[in-house]
């Protein structure tokens, strides 16, 4: 018989098309929350903390100010040249390296949110075939195994149409204890 089939449970079918529904939701879940996370990630990094990098950068921006306003204060009240005006100076290097940090953070920041971007591009890329399975096809392999199952209750059904209402050997012994 070329044609033959070897069914060895219909619930076992039953199980399976359970499975994929499940496996389904936990794939559209999965790339949902990761895609989610990244792009979480890619708005804290491009928004937020570029933002905390500028703010710093006015901040420590005002502060050189401050210290060259010093130095230079020190400098003028100082007529006879014997005041040491080195805490100013070392205050205004400090606030000067201290911007050359920030700065360098702030590129850094932007070089980040960028390679992050570029990688979520990928990572959707990758994951597309995936989630168009999730989307599509798996749909259409539940409505396949749906038909097929049902084909097979029918078929069964042809073939041993008043088995079900006969009580099996396992029933017919629990009766009798």
């Amino acid at each position: 018989m070329r044609n033959a089939v070897n069914v060895k449970s219909v619930e076992a079918m039953h199980e399976f098309r359970t499975a994929l529904i499940a496996f389904q939701d936990v794939v559209k879940t999965t790339l949902s929350g990761a895609t989610s996370d990244v792009q979480r990630a890619i708005g804290w990094l491009e928004h937020e903390q570029v933002a905390y990098w500028e703010r710093e950068r006015r901040k420590w921006t005002e502060l050189v100010a401050r210290a060259k306003s010093d130095l230079y204060r020190k400098q003028v009240s100082s007529t006879d040249g014997r005041a040491s005006d080195a805490d100013e100076r070392r205050n205004l290097a400090k606030a000067q390296e201290r911007i050359h940090q920030v700065e360098a953070k702030i590129e850094r920041t932007r070089q980040w949110g960028r390679q992050l971007e570029r990688e979520y591009m990928m990572f959707r890329g990758q994951c597309g075939a995936l989630l168009t399975a999730a989307e599509s096809e798996m749909p259409k392999a539940v409505h396949r195994l749906d038909s097929l199952v049902e084909a097979l209750e029918r078929y069964l059904a042809t073939i041993m149409p008043n088995t079900s209402s006969a009580p099996r050997d396992d029933q017919s012994s629990e009766h009798e204890s």
